[in-house]
């Protein structure tokens, strides 16, 4: 997924929440998670969290790296 100039800023709000200013327009978001390291193919990830979520099919690699997510909520893909 790109976010097509990336993300600006996340400033910590009240009650664990977060907001997040993409190009073009700021979210509310309860959980962040960075996925900008170096190793971008998931499939073969050697992280434990990274793993489970496979694992459990709670998300699917991309095929550009990272995980497959909805582009309009963020959310994994449906089908999961």
């Amino acid at each position: 997924m790109a976010f097509g100039g990336g993300l600006d800023w996340i400033e910590p709000m009240t009650a664990g929440r977060f907001r997040l200013r993409l190009p073009g327009r700021n979210i509310e978001v309860s959980h962040c998670i960075n996925c900008t390291g170096v190793g971008a193919d998931t499939s073969h990830s050697t992280d434990a969290l990274t793993r489970q979520l496979l694992q459990a099919a709670l998300v699917r690699p991309h095929a550009f790296g990272g995980c497959e997510l909805d582009p309009d909520t963020f959310a994994d893909r449906p089908g999961l």
